[in-house]
Formats: C-alpha cells, sequence, structure tokens
C-alpha cells in the first residue's frame, strides 16, 4: 500500500494502472489516476510523468496543467519547479473551469513562497480567486489572512464568514477524485472545515477589538 490509500482506493488505482496506456489512454483516465498518484497515494514523480504526458497529447489541458503545477510546488519545490509551476498556472487563469479559480490561488501561494509577491500583488490573484469561485472556502481564507497582512480585518472577517457559510457536507456519490479537490483544494470539505474557520473568526475578531481601542 502506498501512501496513506485504503484497501479500496488501492483496487481503484490498481484496475487503472492495469487498463493504462500513457499513449492511447483517455486523457480523462489518465488524470483520474494522476491524481490517485498524488492523493491518496503519495506517489508524485509517476503523477508529473502521466500529466507531462497528457500535456505532450493535449498542450491546452488545464487539469493536467493545474495538477502538474501542484507537484512542481508541493513535491519537486526548487527554483526551477515554482518558476514551471507559473508558467502553467498563467495560461490556466482564463479558463471557464474549476482551474482557474484554483490557478490564482496557487499562484498567490508560489509567489510567496519566492518572496517575490507584495502583500497587494498576493491579495490581488486571491481576490480573483474569489471571484472566479465564491463558493470555495480555502481562497477566501487565503485571502482574509492577506488582508490581517495589510491590517485590513473588517475585510478579512467577512471572509472568514463567508467561508463559513460555503462549507457543504461530502456527497456520497463523489468519487475519489472530486472527494479530494473539494478537500485539498476547494476546502468546503473536511475534517474539521468549520472548527478552523471558527478559529479563525475569533482570532479575527480580538484583532479587530484592539483597533477600537
Amino acid at each position: 500500500m502506498s501512501g496513506h490509500a485504503s484497501k479500496d482506493e488501492m483496487k481503484i488505482v490498481e484496475q487503472l494502472e492495469s487498463a493504462i496506456d500513457l499513449k492511447t489512454s483517455p486523457i480523462d483516465d489518465l488524470l483520474e489516476l494522476g491524481q490517485l498518484y498524488i492523493e491518496p497515494c503519495h506517489r508524485e514523480a509517476e503523477a508529473i510523468l502521466i500529466f507531462e504526458t497528457i500535456l505532450m497529447r493535449n498542450p491546452h489541458n488545464n487539469a493536467a496543467k493545474f495538477w502538474l503545477a501542484y507537484c512542481c510546488l508541493h513535491y519537486l519545490m526548487d527554483p526551477k519547479a515554482l518558476q514551471r509551476a507559473v508558467s502553467l498556472l498563467e495560461t490556466n487563469i482564463n479558463a471557464n473551469d474549476d482551474y482557474a479559480g484554483a490557478s490564482y490561488a496557487m499562484l498567490a501561494e508560489i509567489f510567496e513562497e519566492q518572496n517575490s509577491s507584495s502583500h497587494e500583488k498576493k491579495i490581488q490573484m486571491l481576490e480573483a480567486s474569489v471571484i472566479k469561485e465564491p463558493s470555495w472556502v480555502y481562497n477566501r481564507q487565503s485571502l482574509a489572512w492577506a488582508y490581517i497582512e495589510v491590517g485590513r480585518f473588517a475585510d478579512a472577517f467577512e471572509q472568514i464568514q463567508i467561508a463559513l457559510t460555503n462549507v457543504q457536507e461530502p456527497d456520497p456519490g463523489w468519487n475519489i477524485t472530486k472527494r479530494n479537490f473539494e478537500e485539498s483544494i476547494t476546502g468546503r470539505t473536511g475534517y474539521r472545515a468549520i472548527e478552523r474557520l471558527q478559529s479563525d473568526l475569533e482570532k479575527i475578531k480580538t484583532e479587530l477589538e484592539k483597533t477600537k481601542k
């Protein structure tokens, strides 16, 4: 067993692996396996190979660009990989799918990692993510903390309040990759999602009260 995949999850991975041909398999099948390699398998090197192969077959596949950038940020992490991630994500931000808002949010994270982003640029990226995906949680939560960095506590408080209303129960019909996307990218579901947001709300409320004294 790899990563923290359950037996049922590993069975799905093994079934996909047995049927996959990188050159001829449907791209949707490759995407599913690549995402499962990331989570819950934690086999990022194999995920990277799959996403690179998809982009060789279809250079405009937004999902493959996003997940390859994700691996560059969270697995490779070196300056060259981070710059590759930026290049991939910048071609995604005008898309009309889930990956536009996610790409804006990840760009903000990368710019902070590179220490190359002003507070204003990070806020701009996160505000754009919220405009693209107003019903998500993590983009609003990140925006709230970016606002805190520049002393905009009331705006931060508002973002967390809205984020709390966006939390939802997982849909039993979701497959593994959809569930993982909701937990790790949108933040709308997941263990202690409400508790974490309520904790943020209390911290921001404390800072707001300080400004009123």
